[in-house]
């Protein structure tokens, strides 16, 4: 029987699909995934298939569905009538069904409009389908190595075609091919076969992509795991995880119960401590490799065998079983390639050939270690061992390696597509030939060497997966297929991907162009084109307030310029400003209208126009206000990318007021800067309040003025304070100049002179401009009545409360500013400019730090415009006859000449100097002659010191060059002295120079007086040029005078022979070479490595120094005292900046006797001092207050107001909360070596470029590759005299046999040798016969020979029968020490001024930092030196020998004693660029952070020890981090700027975390 159901409705709705938020599904239980719920609909439509649904999910009509929730799935709602049968005659209790009717409508996406039910139905989550309105940022990324069984879960499709397209028109993908369209789309048109999706420029309503699988015959070693690109022998998990187990059982090869128990331990350690990084694989696998050995070692030495002679093969302690070590023939030898085999080659004795491991028995090899064996061996809990080898090899999505199209049209496969093509052939090849064993073994080396492609195209041992044609610098070139990991590692000299693409961004919003100067600008404002404005745009939201303006843009339309030839064309500025775009009520319009005919298109913006509302948004033009960022590169530190307001100008160049150009090293002579047009509001709130000018007025660097005075604004207020000492009883300015000079030599103006400088002290408002309405006071009594002083003008500007004294550049004039007003003194580089600005801390502790910003922001704006226009007043103009200087004599005549002193000064000028050059040449020449005579010891220096004897003998080449540059010297510094003394006061250049502006008094030796020498960085004189005795071939051949080698009496104001210019040129391009290929590459490198290995460390709340990736505490307060490492500096302040500037308060305050506290009160010296409580600051800082003020008397009231104001000054100067002061460190450490290296060519060549290298080396701290270590020991008081220090120095001195032999003779008939000693070596270095004799005994004894006679003359050796031994006896007298500390070179005397002690300087430790070298050289200094030197003065070159003898504090503090001397200069020289002492203690603290010292290179933080792999390989070198981040399952938490940056992750740092804390504290 049949039971019939009811006669079927055609508008019956049985299923439809819907949405839930992901919350309400999350809690089901059933495996199928399915549920009930109770739906209320009113009319509306429902998709009827799951693609449309996914379509219309983002449609406007589903705008209410997808505010439900970010996060929503899609559900398959079940209304499946009941149909009577035999089974199920009733319909069951739990049966859920409605009557759904649709009302028949035709719908624009497939599926019903629905009458309105409500009714509980049953439905059912539609897998891989859901839906995110927000994008979720990404929480944290865990790495490991992928299980078959995970791949199969994630793919869709298993890959069995290798062919890829069909061979139809469309060329459409096959299916099971590498580009089936189930793994994805990249077509607007084409729907993904997986999840009904098309591409969409949307990320959300586009297709994400799903990977597919190959299911490979046999297992192949993962390319990766053997090494990727680094040596496979040093960095291969695979062959480490062989190598430490046993072949035959597959048991780890330590037996012993301590030692698993140290094993698991280590393991533990590196876990608890999240070290699952290269630096912890490191620490297990060297661990699991020592213990192996030891056990190996130990079973061996119990039967007699000695360490030496133990077999390399190990004995498996479990099984008995020898097990070999393996390696992998990635390239060709012994016959073998692409196999695993045993290191020592094995032969097989039948076929001769050598023996190897297929990779089926490796992989089982893997397969059979137990869990606990692959745990100590540092595999994390979700990796195994045999899953380093391919069984089923994924196949990313087709979304991720879209085809191109050729210029016909055709679809032309990605390089990804065509490689696994290549797997899927031999993989079927395999397939089809299974029985056929040498086949299949052929044919799986091929599939490693496919697979090994696929990863990377780029190995040659690989050889080439196919070639393809690519775009290079020099045209069309092939280039080998690009594999999976070439797109991570980049290909060539690319950088990698992640550094190149997900660390950067493309931003549309930039313009480029060259900068000129407005000094009419505010320095916050930045003159941009009109064009340029036109182009560039914001989004603004629409408001009550600004919706007129708006209208207006809209109805303005877009205009793009033309650009054609220099000009702009087609520009309409009545249409500006404009808008290109808007948005209301979610739907855009385009405003650029280009598809509307010419004559409707003011119709529609009217239109456009009134439809505005508050809410919408309209992407308008740049107007006047709008924030931009400003910056040209290279960005070589914080304050390289500052933030401006625009300005449009009628200009076709960006523009800017001059006291800018500083932080950006700029000048007007061609350079180019960027503007980036800020779009978010957070952004653009950002930049207002952390980026302006007025935010960046000190240098981040030391705290000196940075946006400030520079060059013509430096001059400029010199010019209005100098003193004229040419000027006698003063100078009246008259009615043409307005310019004079006072009874003092000082400047002084006419009333309209006056009025003309201060017309260019204007504030720009929205109004319009507001001038100066005053004058200062004028001279009321005597010659110079009514004029105005040139000082009191630029007093203007000063704020009230500002008080400062300091000595000016000439080291003489004392400057006095009291109350904002300048009393006396000369206003140079010193008083606002920058690197030696001192007013900064007075501004700060009068204002407080924002205040005192914008209070010197104000005065830099205001002032700057008036010294700038001083020049202009003065007259300034710079000639060659400011530099000239002319003999009135025709001929030479000297100083011996009656008529010589007749001529006047200037006349005597040239004269002067030509008669010191010929005395210094003809010197040089006689040291020349003694040189070639060997005559060394009658070679003086220009006050008759001697040659270094010492030095001498060991490179007399070397010693003779340091005499000759003591004449050099001598004569340049005659010529600085002699230009100098010559010059008048008011000469342009040498206001130029003296202020500090510009120039120098090396370029203006050589413009006036004479170049000097021609020096070659590390070589110093050119010797040899075009022959080995030849520079030039000006000279005859063997010319060794002073001239032929480069010294120059002429300047460029007398002009330059041909040989002299050729020298000069050469120089200056050889500083250009330096400083292009050389300095900068490698100050920028170092930069960059610096910023990098400390970009996570933060300064948090409480002033501490805190990794973010760890959230532990690097140093517990900022440089020990927690203060900005660039707070105010003043008058008072060292380098160091330890202290804050107490002048501002010294000066503010006085004593009860009413004499300030910066001045001597002779009152307060004879009695007993005030104690005043500064216990709030820290203990150093309030050491320094009160010893400032000790031996005072203070009233109350004033020992009040110096607490109050003391604390507000110190609290202002505290370090800010969330900066990010590791990326800060590594900039300020390459800035000034950079920025120098970039200026090397402005010296002509005079000068050195500065070098990173040394600070490289304590910044990388490389054990092995200390360059030129020295250690200086000192004497003790008892024994210090320079003739004890002279006789430890010839003892220290290391010195071979060779060294002091004159000559050798052979006597061939006895087999003898002859020596003869140098007799003024031996005797300049005290050496010991007695010892010579002993150690040269012993030596030849050792060797079969005999030493028949020795004495202070030479000694005979008599040699065995033949004549190669007399050859290998001469040879090995080089080898015989005969003086010296071991591993020690030349130690000389010198003398410490600090302490007046005298020392040995050492050269040595000589082979490095082994500890080996170190022990036995410091035993050496303990056990032979100690009795006469005081070890605790000991200064060393080698942190790493610090650290062997004395530990991790004392080698911390040599780092930073060592870096802050390269920075910062020490022992008379001058460093790279000042930096604060709190940068360095935050460096050498991180260093030290793992209790030993870690540099900061690839091999320390940046890379090795980086916690997060995605940082990590963002660095260098992706694999070194990529393979043991994957073999321990890294847990990245992405909480560094770098990885956060690259997964897009916001990160807590700078204001937001300074506004996070303000809240918790509220």
């Amino acid at each position: 029987m049949v039971l019939l159901g009811p006669e079927e409705d055609p508008l019956a709705v049985q299923s439809f699909f819907w949405f839930l938020p992901y919350s309400e599904v999350t809690e089901l239980t059933d495996a199928s995934q399915r549920g009930k719920k109770f739906f209320s609909f009113d009319q509306r439509f429902v998709p009827k298939d799951k693609y449309s649904a996914a379509e219309w999910y983002y449609s406007d009509e589903a705008s209410g569905l997808r505010a439900q929730s970010d996060h929503m799935v899609m559900i398959r709602v079940q209304n499946k009538p009941f149909v009577a049968t035999e089974r199920t005659p009733e319909k069951p209790d739990d049966w859920l069904s409605a009557n759904i009717r649709h009302t028949g409508e035709e719908t624009e996406y497939p599926g019903y409009i629905i009458e309105p039910f409500e009714a509980e139905l049953l439905f059912l989550v539609v897998s891989r389908f859901s839906f995110f309105t927000k994008v979720h940022e990404w929480h944290s990324l865990d790495f490991g190595i992928m299980r078959p069984d995970e791949i199969l879960d994630m793919s869709v499709v298993k890959v069995t075609d290798p062919d890829i397209y069909n061979e139809d028109e469309q060329r459409s993908p096959r299916r099971s091919g590498p580009e089936d369209i189930r793994m994805g789309t990249y077509e607007k048109d084409t729907a993904c076969g997986t999840c009904g999706l098309k591409w969409h420029r949307r990320f959300e309503r586009s297709c994400p992509g799903h990977f597919g699988h190959i299911s490979l015959e046999v297992p192949i070693p993962n390319y990766v795991f053997l090494g990727g690109n680094r040596n496979p022998f040093s960095a291969s998990p695979l062959l480490y995880a062989l190598n430490s187990t046993c072949m035959h059982c597959s048991r780890l090869l330590i037996s012993t119960e301590e030692g698993m128990e140290a094993l698991k331990e280590k393991v533990k350690a590196v876990q608890e401590s999240n070290l699952l990084n290269t630096a912890g694989y490191d620490i297990i696998r060297k661990t699991v490799r020592e213990l192996i050995n030891l056990e190996h070692t130990a079973r061996w030495s119990e039967i007699g065998i000695k360490k030496k002679d133990v077999p390399k093969n190990i004995t498996c302690p479990h099984c008995e079983k020898v097990s070999p070590q393996v390696t992998f023939h990635l390239s060709y030898s012994d016959g073998l390639q692409y196999v695993f085999a045993p290191k020592k080659a094995i032969f097989d004795p039948e076929t001769e050939k050598a023996v190897f491991y297929p990779y089926k028995q490796v992989h089982d090899w893997l397969q059979d270690i137990s869990e606990e064996d692959a745990s100590a061996l540092g595999f994390s809990a979700g990796s195994r061992p045999q899953d380093m080898f391919f069984t089923t090899l994924p196949v990313i999505p087709n979304t991720a390696r879209p085809p191109a199209q050729n210029p016909g049209g055709g679809l032309v496969p990605n390089d990804l597509s065509e490689l696994y093509s290549t797997i899927v052939k031999i993989n079927n090849h395999i397939k089809r030939d299974r029985a056929a064993s040498a086949q299949v073994e052929r044919l799986s080396k091929s599939l490693f060497q496919a697979v090994g492609q696929l990863q990377t195209g780029q190995k040659s041992a690989l050889g080439s997966g196919g070639m393809r044609a690519a775009m290079t610098k020099a045209g069309a070139a092939p280039q080998n297929l690009r594999g999976i990991f070439d797109r991570v590692i980049g290909v060539g000299r690319q950088k990698n991907t992640i550094r190149r693409q997900h660390q950067g961004k493309v931003d549309e919003g930039v313009a480029y162009s060259v900068i000129t100067p407005d000094p009419s600008l505010d320095i916050d404002e930045v003159g941009v084109p009109y064009t340029v404005c036109a182009e560039l745009t914001i989004e603004e939201t629409v408001t009550e307030e600004n919706i007129e303006f708006l209208r207006q843009c809209v109805l303005n339309g877009a205009q793009t310029p033309v650009h054609r030839g220099q000009t702009y064309k087609d520009f309409d500025s009545s249409r500006y400003p404009g808008a290109h775009s808007m948005r209301v009520n979610g739907e855009n319009y385009d405003l650029f209208l280009k598809d509307v005919p010419e004559r409707w298109r003011e119709t529609r913006r009217r239109y456009q126009a009134e439809i505005l509302e508050p809410g919408a948004t309209v992407v308008r033009n740049l107007v006047k206000g709008d924030i931009v960022l400003f910056t040209r590169a290279p960005a070589l530190h914080r304050q390289s990318m500052v933030a401006f307001k625009v300005v449009p100008v009628k200009t076709r160049s960006l523009s800017f007021n001059p006291s800018v150009c500083i932080p950006f090293n700029a000048d007007y002579d061609g350079d180019a800067m960027r503007i980036f047009a800020l779009q978010s509001k957070e952004a653009i709130e950002e930049a207002k309040n952390n980026m302006m000018p007025s935010h960046q007025m000190l240098h981040t660097r030391y705290g000196r003025t940075f946006i400030t005075f520079d060059q013509d604004e430096i001059s400029g207020s010199y010019l209005l304070t100098f003193k004229n000492k040419e000027a006698g009883s003063g100078i009246h300015p008259d009615e043409r100049s307005g310019w004079g000079f006072d009874a003092d030599g000082h400047p002084i103006l006419s009333r309209h002179r006056a009025l003309n400088l201060l017309s260019r002290a204007f504030v720009r408002n929205e109004e319009g401009i507001d001038y100066m309405t005053m004058l200062p006071k004028p001279i009321s009594r005597g010659d110079f009545k009514g004029c105005y002083r040139g000082r009191d003008i630029v007093s203007m500007f000063i704020p009230d409360g500002i008080n400062a004294r300091y000595t000016a550049r000439d080291n003489e004039t004392t400057v006095v500013i009291e109350d904002g007003v300048v009393k006396e003194g000369v206003l140079d580089e010193k008083f606002f400019g920058t690197k030696a600005g001192v007013l900064a801390a007075a501004f700060v502790y009068r204002f407080g730090w924002e205040e005192g910003h914008r209070q010197m922001e104000r005065m830099t704006n205001l002032l700057s415009r008036v010294v700038f226009a001083a020049h202009i007043e003065y007259g300034f103009t710079l000639g060659i006859n400011d530099i000239s200087f002319s003999s009135r004599n025709p001929e030479f005549v000297g100083p011996d000449d009656e008529n010589y002193w007749k001529g006047s000064a200037v006349g005597r000028f040239y004269d002067e100097l030509d008669t010191k050059f010929q005395e210094m040449s003809k010197a040089i020449h006689q040291i020349e002659l003694h040189f070639r005579d060997k005559e060394l010891e009658k070679i003086t220096g220009p006050n008759g010191e001697k040659i270094n004897m010492k030095v001498a003998l060991k490179d007399p080449l070397m010693a003779k060059e340091q005499i000759v540059k003591k004449y050099t010297d001598e004569y340049e510094e005659f010529c600085l002295n002699t230009v100098a003394d010559i010059q008048t006061s008011t000469n342009a250049m040498n206001i130029t120079v003296n202020s500090g502006g510009r120039g120098n008094l090396s370029q203006l030796q050589q413009m006036g007086a004479s170049y000097g020498q021609h020096k070659l960085t590390g070589a110093g004189r050119p010797r040899h040029g075009i022959s080995s005795d030849r520079v030039l071939a000006h000279f005859a051949k063997g010319d060794f005078s002073a001239e032929a080698n480069g010294f120059i009496n002429e300047c460029y104001a007398r002009g330059l022979g041909p040989a002299s210019f050729w020298f000069a040129s050469t120089a200056g391009r050889r500083k250009l070479m330096e400083s292009s290929q050389g300095g900068i590459q490698t100050s920028g490198y170092m930069e960059h490595r610096m910023k990098r290995g400390m970009e996570n460390l933060m300064i948090d709340s409480k002033q501490r120094v805190i990794d973010l990736r760890t959230n532990s505490v690097v140093s517990f307060l900022v440089g020990g005292d927690g203060m900005r490492a660039f707070h105010a500096r003043g008058p008072d302040n060292d380098k160091s900046g330890l202290s804050l500037s107490l002048q501002p308060m010294l000066l503010e305050y006085s004593c009860e006797h009413d004499v300030k506290l910066a001045d001597t009160c002779s009152l307060c010296d004879s009695g007993k001092s005030s104690r005043v409580d500064f216990g709030f600051l820290p203990k150093n800082l309030e050491q320094h207050v009160l010893k400032s003020i000790e031996g005072r008397k203070l009233d109350r009231s004033t020992s009040a107001g110096m607490k109050k104001s003391m604390k507000a000054y110190f609290e202002d100067s505290l370090s800010l909360p969330g900066e990010m002061i590791g990326s800060t460190t590594g900039a300020n450490l390459g800035e000034p070596a950079t920025q120098a290296g970039l200026r090397a060519f402005h010296g002509g060549g005079k000068g050195s470029v500065p070098t990173v290298d040394r600070l490289i080396h304590y910044l990388d701290l490389k054990r092995k590759e200390q360059q030129q270590p020295n250690t200086t020991v000192y004497l003790k008081s008892a024994f210090n005299t320079k003739e004890n220090a002279e006789r430890l120095a010839n003892f220290c001195t290391g010195l071979r046999l060779n060294e002091i032999i004159d000559s050798v003779d052979y006597n061939t008939e006895e087999y003898q040798i002859i020596i003869r000693f140098d007799r003024g070596y031996t005797e300049l270095f005290s050496v010991d016969y007695n010892w010579i004799a002993h150690t040269l005994r012993k030596t030849m004894k050792s060797e079969g020979r005999e030493v028949l006679e020795i004495d202070e003359e030479g000694a005979v050796i008599q040699c065995h029968g033949d004549y190669r031994d007399l050859l290998v006896a001469k040879e090995t007298l080089s080898a015989i020490p005969i003086s010296g500390i071991r591993d020690a070179e030349l130690a000389l005397v010198v003398k410490n001024k600090d302490n007046e002690r005298w020392g040995i300087q050492i050269n040595g430790p000589i082979k490095g930092g082994d500890g080996l070298t170190v022990n036995t050289f410091w035993q050496d200094i303990e056990g032979l030196l100690g009795k006469y030197v005081d070890l605790s003065l000991t200064d060393f070159s080698d942190s790493w020998m610090v650290y062997t003898i004395m530990g991790l504090e004392a080698a911390l503090m040599h780092l930073t004693q060592m870096v802050w001397g390269q920075m910062n200069g020490q022992f008379g020289e001058s460093g790279l660029g000042d930096l604060d002492y709190r940068y360095i203690r935050t460096i050498t603290d991180y260093m030290g952070i793992f209790g030993r010292p870690i540099g900061l290179s690839k091999y320390g933080h940046m890379v090795k020890y980086n916690r997060s792999v995605l940082a990590a390989m963002g660095g260098e070198d992706p694999w070194m981090s990529l393979i043991p981040g994957s073999v321990m399952g890294n847990h990245d938490k992405l909480l560094g700027p770098v990885e956060a940056i690259t997964a897009g992750k916001g990160l807590t740092i700078g204001s937001l975390y300074r506004e996070m804390n303000q809240e918790d504290d509220a």
